[in-house]
C-alpha cells in the first residue's frame, strides 16, 4: 500500500520515531472523495508482506501487539470514524480489531493472539485501515511499534528496546 504517511511529525510523545499515519487523504494528499463530504469511506491501508506463520501453531502463544493514537498533531476522528485491523484468511480479509474515533489521546497498545489455525500458513498477512467521514477532513490514526512473535501472552506489553522518539540534537551545532 502507498497510503500510510510514515514521519516523525504527527504523533504526540510516539513509541518510536516512524509512526505510520492513516488519514483521510490518499497517497497525493488528495481527500479520497471531496464531492460527498459526508459519505464514509475506507481510507488509508498499511499492509503486510507475507509473513510465514507455517512452522507455528496456536500452542505457540503467537501475538499481534501495536500502538495506536487516535488524532495526535492532526485532526481528531469523530464518533463513527474508526481504525481496524484484519487478518487474511484465504482470499478474504477478516476484521479482528476495531476501536472507534475520539479526541486525542495517549498511544494504547493493543494486544492480538492469533488463535485460528486458518491463519498459520506461509502467507499470513495483516492490515490496518480507518474508516472516515470528510465532514472536515478528519479521521487521523497514529499507529506505532508494531510487533509480532511467538511465545507472548496478553501481559507482554513492555517495550523492551532503545529507540529514538523524537530528533537528536545536533552535536555540532553549524554541521550536520
Amino acid at each position: 500500500d502507498h497510503e500510510a504517511y510514515v514521519n516523525n511529525t504527527m504523533a504526540i510523545n510516539p513509541i518510536s520515531r516512524g509512526v505510520a499515519t492513516l488519514d483521510a487523504l490518499n497517497q497525493y494528499g488528495t481527500p479520497y472523495d471531496s464531492f460527498y463530504n459526508t459519505v464514509q469511506l475506507l481510507c488509508d491501508s498499511l499492509t503486510t508482506q507475507r509473513i510465514d506463520l507455517s512452522t507455528y501453531s496456536p500452542a505457540d502463544s503467537v501475538y499481534l501487539s501495536f500502538f495506536f493514537q487516535p488524532g495526535g498533531n492532526g485532526f481528531y476522528p469523530f464518533v463513527n470514524d474508526s481504525l481496524m485491523l484484519f487478518f487474511k484468511q484465504g482470499n478474504t480479509w477478516k476484521e479482528v480489531w476495531s476501536d472507534s474515533g475520539s479526541t486525542v489521546q495517549p498511544f494504547r497498545q493493543v494486544m492480538i493472539p492469533v488463535t485460528d489455525t486458518a491463519y498459520f500458513n506461509d502467507s499470513f498477512q495483516f492490515r490496518f485501515v480507518n474508516l472516515a467521514a470528510f465532514q472536515y477532513s478528519g479521521s487521523t490514526w497514529n499507529i506505532d511499534y508494531i510487533r509480532m512473535n511467538a511465545g507472548r501472552n496478553m501481559f507482554d506489553t513492555a517495550v523492551n528496546a532503545i529507540a529514538y522518539t523524537s530528533d537528536p540534537t545536533n552535536m555540532l551545532n553549524d554541521y550536520t
